[in-house]
């Protein structure tokens, strides 16, 4: 099928593998939430809204990368788990809650983005990659920006309590994956 559309659209090479990744992408992501969301058949409309923060925020930001689709989809289904179901019966104030996403903006605007190597490279000029890595960490005060002020307005929904656990985590795996990649330079 990837020749015939290589063929009809005169494609080249990497262009055709590009497509074949973007598709392989998409199809095993799509795959991933759609079983992970059967976990939260009573709380979908909750998941898919962590969904689209937690999308907003690590597509911007990366940070660590499991090695094998399995372990991936294990790792997105704990931090759900986590975000919806268990951490949000912690009891934090919103005055804590809204410090503590401050401190989220910091550490991603210092730790992000962490790019794999072939990301980067994709990058045709160091300006360009400084340009768009600006306008990640803007992308990502915006979006923590704006849910600070949702949950201003709905602070004890499920949304609210699970979106803050959802930047707090990703947050924390990317200052891991950070001091990770700093490690493997240094050694």
């Amino acid at each position: 099928m990837l020749q015939k559309i290589q063929a009809r659209y005169e494609l080249t090479d990497y262009q055709t593998r590009l497509l074949k990744y973007y598709l392989t992408a998409f199809f095993g992501e799509t795959a991933k939430l759609l079983a992970i969301g059967c976990l939260f058949l009573d709380r979908y409309p909750t998941y898919l809204w962590c969904v689209l923060l937690f999308a907003m925020i690590h597509t911007a930001t990366g940070g660590a990368h499991c090695r094998t689709y399995l372990g991936c989809l294990a790792a997105s289904a704990v931090l759900f788990i986590l975000s919806i179901d268990i951490l949000p019966e912690i009891e934090i104030t919103l005055l804590w809650r809204i410090v503590i996403l401050g401190v989220c903006i910091l550490l991603n605007y210092c730790c992000g983005p962490v790019m794999t190597k072939e990301r980067r490279a994709r990058f045709k000029s160091e300006e360009i990659l400084a340009k768009s890595t600006k306008k990640a960490l803007l992308r990502v005060l915006a979006v923590i920006g704006c849910f600070i002020i949702y949950s201003c307005r709905y602070p004890e929904t499920l949304p609210a309590r699970a979106g803050f656990w959802i930047i707090l985590l990703d947050t924390i795996q990317l200052a891991v994956a950070k001091i990770i990649n700093l490690i493997r330079k240094e050694a």
